[in-house]
C-alpha cells in the first residue's frame, strides 16, 4: 500500500456483506426446529489516516435483505401465548467503558441489533437495541397473529438480519487487523400470555447466535511537520561568481522534516518535482538566461529535480525524520549570466510504502 501526501483528504470506505447462517443443536423455551441458528455479520472498514487513540468511529451498518424466517417450537401449557419476548447476551471481555467490548488489543466495539421475534401483523418487531438487551416485548400494536399453545407449539421466527457496529481505537496501529469473533452474541426467545413476562436465560437456551468478522485498516501516512510552502532566498551574487559553465555559487540548505504514522519497516521517501534545465536534470530552470539552480542531496550528490528520490529514516519512537537538499545558483551554458532577479519552483512529496 503506497500513500502519497501533498494535500490530505480522508475517504472512508465500507464494504458490507450478507449475513449467512447454518444450524447446530440445542434447546430452550423456544428453539429452532433445525437447531441453534448461527450467523456472522461481516464488514470491512478503512479508518481515517488521522484516526486518534480514543476516537469513536461512526456506526457501520450491515443488512441482509429479506425476512429469512426459520421454524421454531416453544414449550408451555394450555394457555394461548400471543406475545413474543427477546433477550440477548454478549460473551466478550469488557471494553474501556460500559457498553463497550474488546474486539482485540487495538479496538473495542459496541453493537446494536434487531430482536429475534415472531411475525407480527406481517412485520417483524421494528426496532434496534444496544446488545445486550433484556426482555424486549412485542406491544399491543404488534400482537402476534399465530397463537402458540401446547397443541400448536410451533412459531415462525426471523433471523437477526440488520444491525450496527461502532469502534473505539484504544491502541494505535498501522495496516490491517482481521477478526472473527465466533458466535459471541446469543439470543433467547420466549412466548407469553401477556407482553410483560420475561424470558428464562441459561447456557442451553437460545435460538440464534451472531458473530462479527472482517478487517479494520488504518493506512500509514506521512506529512511535512514544517511549513509546507517555503520561500528560499539564495541571496545576491555577482555574475562573475558563476561566469563559467557548470560553476556554482555558495548554496543554501533546504530542510524537509516529516512526521509519520507508519510501521518501523515502512519505506519513507521524498520525491522532487520541478522543471529541469535542458543542460542538466539536477538543475532547475529559472527565468534568466544561462542561470539555473543546482540541487544536491545531503551527501552532495546531484538530484534529479523531476523525479529524484530522497530517502528518510524515521525515529522509531516519535515517527519523525528529516533530510535536506542544497540549492545553489549555477551557470547552465557558459554564457554570461543575465542580470536580474531569478526564480524557480520545486515541489516535494512525501510517500510511505
Amino acid at each position: 500500500m503506497k500513500y502519497s501526501k501533498k494535500m490530505l483528504f480522508t475517504i472512508i470506505t465500507l464494504a458490507l456483506s450478507a449475513i449467512t447462517f447454518n444450524a447446530s443443536a440445542t434447546e430452550g423455551l423456544c428453539r429452532s426446529k433445525s437447531g441453534m441458528m448461527t450467523g456472522t455479520a461481516t464488514f470491512n472498514k478503512t479508518l481515517p489516516v488521522r484516526v486518534e487513540v480514543g476516537q469513536v468511529i461512526d456506526y457501520s451498518s450491515w443488512s441482509n435483505p429479506g425476512w429469512n424466517y426459520f421454524d421454531a417450537t416453544c414449550t408451555g401449557g394450555n394457555a394461548d401465548y400471543r406475545y413474543v419476548t427477546t433477550t440477548s447476551s454478549i460473551s466478550a471481555p469488557a471494553g474501556h467503558a460500559s457498553g463497550w467490548y474488546s474486539l482485540n488489543e487495538y479496538l473495542d466495539f459496541a453493537v446494536e441489533s434487531e430482536t429475534v421475534t415472531h411475525l407480527a401483523a406481517g412485520k417483524p418487531y421494528p426496532a434496534s437495541y444496544s446488545v445486550p438487551y433484556s426482555n424486549i416485548h412485542t406491544n399491543g400494536s404488534y400482537v402476534d397473529i399465530m397463537t402458540v399453545n401446547s397443541q400448536n407449539p410451533d412459531i415462525q421466527l426471523y433471523y437477526i438480519r440488520e444491525g450496527r457496529v461502532k469502534l473505539y481505537l484504544k491502541k494505535a496501529f498501522v495496516g490491517t487487523k482481521t477478526f472473527n469473533t465466533g458466535g459471541i452474541i446469543k439470543y433467547w426467545v420466549g412466548v407469553s400470555t401477556a407482553g410483560n413476562q420475561n424470558v428464562p436465560v441459561g447456557a442451553n437456551v437460545g435460538v440464534q447466535t451472531l458473530g462479527l468478522s472482517g478487517a479494520i485498516t488504518i493506512p500509514g501516512y506521512c506529512d511535512f511537520s514544517a511549513d509546507q510552502v517555503k520561500d528560499v532566498d539564495l541571496g545576491s551574487i555577482a555574475a562573475i561568481d558563476i561566469a563559467n559553465k557548470g560553476s556554482a555559487a555558495n548554496g543554501k540548505k533546504i530542510d524537509f522534516k516529516v512526521e509519520c504514522n507508519a510501521d518501523s519497516g515502512a519505506k519513507v521517501q521524498i520525491e522532487l518535482s520541478g522543471n529541469a534545465d535542458s543542460s542538466d536534470s539536477s538543475v532547475l530552470k529559472t527565468n534568466l538566461d544561462n542561470v539555473g539552480i543546482k540541487i544536491q542531496d545531503k551527501d552532495n550528490k546531484a538530484v534529479n529535480v523531476n523525479g529524484g528520490i530522497l530517502p528518510v529514516t524515521l525515529d522509531t519512537v516519535s515517527g519523525k525524520g528529516s533530510t535536506y537538499v542544497t540549492a545553489s545558483p549555477y551557470n547552465t551554458s557558459g554564457g554570461t549570466p543575465e542580470i536580474g532577479s531569478y526564480n524557480a519552483q520545486l515541489t516535494a512529496s512525501v510517500t510511505v510504502d
